[in-house]
Protein backbone atom coordinates (compact mmCIF):
# COMPACT_ATOMS: atom_id res chain seq x y z
CA UNK A 1 0.00 0.00 0.00
CA UNK A 2 1.52 3.19 -0.78
CA UNK A 3 0.49 7.01 -0.36
CA UNK A 4 1.36 7.73 -4.33
CA UNK A 5 -0.97 6.52 -7.26
CA UNK A 6 1.22 4.06 -9.22
CA UNK A 7 -0.19 5.63 -12.59
CA UNK A 8 1.69 9.53 -12.04
CA UNK A 9 2.69 9.18 -8.53
CA UNK A 10 0.71 11.58 -7.10
CA UNK A 11 -0.49 12.12 -3.35
CA UNK A 12 -3.61 12.62 -2.96
CA UNK A 13 -6.15 14.01 -0.28
CA UNK A 14 -9.75 14.63 -0.55
CA UNK A 15 -11.31 17.86 -0.02
CA UNK A 16 -14.90 18.12 1.46
CA UNK A 17 -16.80 17.91 -1.87
CA UNK A 18 -14.72 14.41 -1.83
CA UNK A 19 -12.63 15.47 -4.89
CA UNK A 20 -9.03 14.29 -5.11
CA UNK A 21 -6.64 17.02 -4.63
CA UNK A 22 -3.20 16.79 -5.49
CA UNK A 23 -0.32 17.27 -2.56
CA UNK A 24 3.23 16.82 -1.79
CA UNK A 25 3.77 13.50 0.58
CA UNK A 26 5.90 15.73 3.22
CA UNK A 27 2.63 18.30 3.06
CA UNK A 28 0.50 15.47 4.19
CA UNK A 29 3.10 14.68 6.82
CA UNK A 30 2.65 17.98 8.05
CA UNK A 31 -0.87 17.90 8.02
CA UNK A 32 -0.81 15.11 9.89
CA UNK A 33 1.54 16.11 12.89
CA UNK A 34 -0.19 19.65 12.57
CA UNK A 35 -3.20 17.98 14.06
CA UNK A 36 -5.08 20.83 13.07
CA UNK A 37 -8.70 19.70 11.21
CA UNK A 38 -9.73 16.08 10.24
CA UNK A 39 -7.80 15.02 6.60
CA UNK A 40 -9.19 12.30 4.21
CA UNK A 41 -5.92 10.63 2.30
CA UNK A 42 -6.06 8.63 0.04
CA UNK A 43 -3.61 5.12 0.32
CA UNK A 44 -3.22 3.04 -3.10
CA UNK A 45 -3.52 -0.88 -3.15
CA UNK A 46 -3.71 -1.25 -6.76
CA UNK A 47 -3.74 1.40 -9.84
CA UNK A 48 -7.43 1.50 -9.33
CA UNK A 49 -8.26 0.17 -5.82
CA UNK A 50 -7.65 2.81 -2.84
CA UNK A 51 -7.84 3.29 0.72
CA UNK A 52 -9.75 6.20 2.01
CA UNK A 53 -7.77 6.94 5.57
CA UNK A 54 -9.78 9.65 7.53
CA UNK A 55 -7.86 11.47 9.85
CA UNK A 56 -9.63 13.10 13.38
CA UNK A 57 -7.85 14.57 16.19
CA UNK A 58 -9.47 13.89 19.66
CA UNK A 59 -9.71 16.35 22.62
CA UNK A 60 -7.24 14.15 24.79
CA UNK A 61 -4.63 14.73 22.48
CA UNK A 62 -4.78 11.43 20.14
CA UNK A 63 -5.87 10.79 16.19
CA UNK A 64 -7.99 8.03 15.43
CA UNK A 65 -8.04 6.73 11.61
CA UNK A 66 -10.95 4.90 9.70
CA UNK A 67 -9.70 3.27 6.76
CA UNK A 68 -12.86 2.59 4.25
CA UNK A 69 -12.47 -0.93 3.13
CA UNK A 70 -15.32 -0.99 0.53
CA UNK A 71 -15.23 -1.85 -2.47
CA UNK A 72 -11.64 -3.92 -1.77
CA UNK A 73 -11.42 -7.78 -2.68
CA UNK A 74 -11.48 -10.23 0.26
CA UNK A 75 -7.34 -10.75 -0.75
CA UNK A 76 -7.33 -6.48 -0.59
CA UNK A 77 -8.69 -6.46 3.05
CA UNK A 78 -6.55 -9.28 4.10
CA UNK A 79 -3.76 -7.13 2.73
CA UNK A 80 -4.38 -3.60 4.23
CA UNK A 81 -5.39 -5.61 7.59
CA UNK A 82 -2.02 -7.04 7.77
CA UNK A 83 0.10 -3.64 6.77
CA UNK A 84 -2.18 -2.36 10.07
CA UNK A 85 -1.26 -5.34 12.64
CA UNK A 86 2.09 -5.49 11.39
CA UNK A 87 2.26 -1.45 11.90
CA UNK A 88 1.18 -1.63 15.08
CA UNK A 89 3.70 -4.51 16.35
CA UNK A 90 6.34 -2.29 14.68
CA UNK A 91 5.49 0.43 16.33
CA UNK A 92 3.68 0.15 19.51
CA UNK A 93 4.04 3.21 20.89
CA UNK A 94 1.71 4.72 17.96
CA UNK A 95 -1.33 2.92 18.66
CA UNK A 96 -3.97 2.59 21.44
CA UNK A 97 -6.40 0.75 19.53
CA UNK A 98 -7.45 -0.88 16.55
CA UNK A 99 -10.80 -1.72 15.49
CA UNK A 100 -11.49 -4.21 12.83
CA UNK A 101 -14.96 -4.46 11.34
CA UNK A 102 -15.60 -5.18 8.13
CA UNK A 103 -19.42 -6.77 8.59
CA UNK A 104 -20.45 -3.65 10.06
CA UNK A 105 -21.46 -4.51 13.26
CA UNK A 106 -19.80 -1.99 15.54
CA UNK A 107 -20.36 0.75 12.91
CA UNK A 108 -22.55 2.83 15.57
CA UNK A 109 -20.26 2.24 18.69
CA UNK A 110 -18.47 4.99 19.86
CA UNK A 111 -15.44 3.94 19.50
CA UNK A 112 -13.91 7.23 20.75
CA UNK A 113 -15.52 7.08 23.95
CA UNK A 114 -14.43 3.29 24.38
CA UNK A 115 -10.59 4.12 23.20
CA UNK A 116 -10.54 7.17 25.85
CA UNK A 117 -11.85 5.68 28.35
CA UNK A 118 -11.65 2.21 30.27
CA UNK A 119 -14.87 2.30 32.41
CA UNK A 120 -16.77 2.00 29.23
CA UNK A 121 -17.69 -1.75 28.71
CA UNK A 122 -17.66 -3.08 25.23
CA UNK A 123 -21.21 -3.05 23.78
CA UNK A 124 -20.81 -4.95 20.27
CA UNK A 125 -17.78 -7.16 19.37
CA UNK A 126 -16.08 -6.25 15.91
CA UNK A 127 -14.79 -8.39 13.67
CA UNK A 128 -11.53 -8.08 15.82
CA UNK A 129 -9.86 -5.41 18.14
CA UNK A 130 -6.49 -5.03 19.11
CA UNK A 131 -6.10 -3.44 22.91
CA UNK A 132 -3.11 -2.58 24.87
CA UNK A 133 -2.02 -5.56 26.54
CA UNK A 134 -2.67 -3.66 30.47
CA UNK A 135 -6.45 -2.68 29.45
CA UNK A 136 -8.48 -4.12 32.41
CA UNK A 137 -11.27 -5.38 29.89
CA UNK A 138 -9.69 -8.06 27.98
CA UNK A 139 -10.95 -10.51 30.38
CA UNK A 140 -14.23 -9.93 29.70
CA UNK A 141 -13.64 -8.94 25.66
CA UNK A 142 -11.80 -12.59 25.35
CA UNK A 143 -14.37 -14.64 27.04
CA UNK A 144 -15.37 -17.27 23.81
CA UNK A 145 -13.21 -15.57 21.34
CA UNK A 146 -9.36 -16.00 20.01
CA UNK A 147 -6.72 -14.03 21.94
CA UNK A 148 -3.07 -13.80 20.12
CA UNK A 149 -0.40 -11.59 21.16
CA UNK A 150 0.70 -8.83 18.80
CA UNK A 151 4.23 -7.95 20.24
CA UNK A 152 5.15 -7.06 23.67
CA UNK A 153 2.65 -4.52 24.20
CA UNK A 154 -0.65 -5.66 22.34
CA UNK A 155 -3.67 -8.25 21.83
CA UNK A 156 -5.74 -8.75 19.08
CA UNK A 157 -9.30 -10.09 20.25
CA UNK A 158 -11.21 -11.73 16.87
CA UNK A 159 -14.26 -13.58 16.87
CA UNK A 160 -13.84 -17.28 15.92
CA UNK A 161 -15.26 -16.64 12.37
CA UNK A 162 -13.28 -13.68 11.71
CA UNK A 163 -11.07 -14.69 8.85
CA UNK A 164 -7.61 -15.10 9.18
CA UNK A 165 -5.13 -13.46 7.28
CA UNK A 166 -0.88 -13.61 7.67
CA UNK A 167 -1.13 -11.90 11.00
CA UNK A 168 -4.72 -12.83 12.20
CA UNK A 169 -5.08 -15.07 15.02
CA UNK A 170 -5.49 -18.76 14.10
CA UNK A 171 -8.62 -20.77 15.45
CA UNK A 172 -7.63 -22.63 19.08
Amino acid sequence: MTLTRPSDGAALVLNVDGDQVPVSIDEIARWVGAALTPLNVQWWVAEHTDVICYFNYEPLGWESQDYDLGGLTWEQMHLVEDLMLGRVAAHPEETLAVVLDRSGSSAESDWDRFIGDESVALEVMPDAIVLPKGDARIPAIEVGRVRRDLGEHHVLISRGDWPPGALAPQSP
